[in-house]
Formats: C-alpha cells, sequence, structure tokens
C-alpha cells in the first residue's frame, strides 16, 4: 500500500453488521465507502458518518460497477471490502413447507448471487491493483443447523434459504480465496 490510510468498502452499511463496521473502521481514522440497496435519506437519518455513500444494487452488474467506478475516483486504491448485506424478497422467513420452489431460488440467487457478484467484481479490481482484500460475513448457521428448539411455540423459524446461502458463502470464499492466492488478495468469511 502507498500510504497507510486503509480503504474500506462496506457493502449493506445500513444494516446492523454494517453500521458496526463503519462506525469501527472511523474510528479508526480510515476512508469508508459504504454501498447499500437503501436511499440515501434512510442513510442519512442514522446519523452516522462516511467518506462516501452510495446506493447500490449488489445484484444488478450496472449499479455495482457504477459504484465501483465512483469510488475509484475518489481513491486511487481500496485496502478492503466488507461484505455484510443480507438481500432477500418480501416473503424471505416462511415455514420450511410454506416456502415454494420459487421464493427459496429467489432468496438464494439474492443473497448467495450478490455475494458472489460482489467477490467477482472487486477481485477483478484487486487483480489489477495488485492486491486487495475481501472479507464476507456468513453465519454459525453456514456451518452447523439451527437449534430448532429455540423458536418451538413462536411464529418464529431459521429459514432454510438462510442456512443454504450462508453455507454457499463460506464455500465461495473457500473457493475465491485459492482461486486468487498467488494475486496478492486475502479473502476471509467471518461466522
Amino acid at each position: 500500500m502507498k500510504n497507510n490510510i486503509k480503504k474500506i468498502v462496506v457493502i449493506g452499511g445500513a444494516g446492523r453488521l454494517g453500521r458496526a463496521f463503519v462506525n469501527a473502521c472511523m474510528k479508526e481514522n480510515m476512508d469508508v465507502y459504504v454501498l447499500d440497496s437503501c436511499e440515501k435519506i434512510f442513510w442519512e437519518k442514522l446519523n452516522i458518518e462516511c467518506n462516501l455513500f452510495l446506493k447500490t444494487d449488489i445484484n444488478n452488474t450496472k449499479s455495482l460497477n457504477a459504484s465501483i467506478k465512483k469510488i475509484k475516483k475518489e481513491s486511487k486504491y481500496i485496502s478492503c471490502v466488507v461484505n455484510t448485506s443480507y438481500p432477500r424478497n418480501k416473503n424471505f422467513g416462511k415455514k420450511l413447507f410454506d416456502i415454494s420452489l420459487l421464493e427459496f431460488n429467489q432468496n438464494i440467487n439474492l443473497h448467495l448471487g450478490g455475494y458472489f457478484h460482489v467477490m467477482q467484481k472487486f477481485s477483478e479490481l484487486f487483480i489489477k491493483q495488485g492486491y486487495g482484500n475481501i472479507i464476507n460475513i456468513s453465519s454459525i448457521q453456514g456451518a452447523s443447523t439451527p437449534k430448532f428448539d429455540h423458536y418451538t411455540n413462536t411464529e418464529l423459524t431459521s429459514p432454510i434459504e438462510y442456512t443454504a446461502a450462508k453455507t454457499g458463502i463460506i464455500a465461495m470464499t473457500k473457493y475465491f480465496a485459492k482461486y486468487l492466492k498467488q494475486k496478492n488478495i486475502k479473502i476471509n468469511c467471518i461466522s
């Protein structure tokens, strides 16, 4: 890295985990660029500082490419991308036998597809740049099955799409890390 200021992109920065990463990075005097699907007015109401907020749909190539291009205009390099996004459709969270195949496929496509897209596009950028880091956020449910007894006598459930997507994020992280191991790109996953 040519200077000591870390330049961090936080995907899903308006979410609970995303906000925590943004705040922590800002406290460490890093430059923080937030990409989120929410409207800028929602972000402004959160009253969280960042260097740049960009409304971005990570499942839309034109939107993601435009945001990357805007960040590159602001900064000569990007140190790290932290993906905390949690894309899902409006029917997400149904119980196992209430989910249609279409709903299942949509949620896997949004969540897992979005993570793939972020890793692919930022890996391309990092290859050109000569280095970079990607940190994906998965879940304990990506490594083990849910504790279904926690949901007994409640209307809540642990959606199968969530477990499937989080497991997939761990697997894709390993795949990208091994595929790019000679490119000076580090890819990790927090569960």
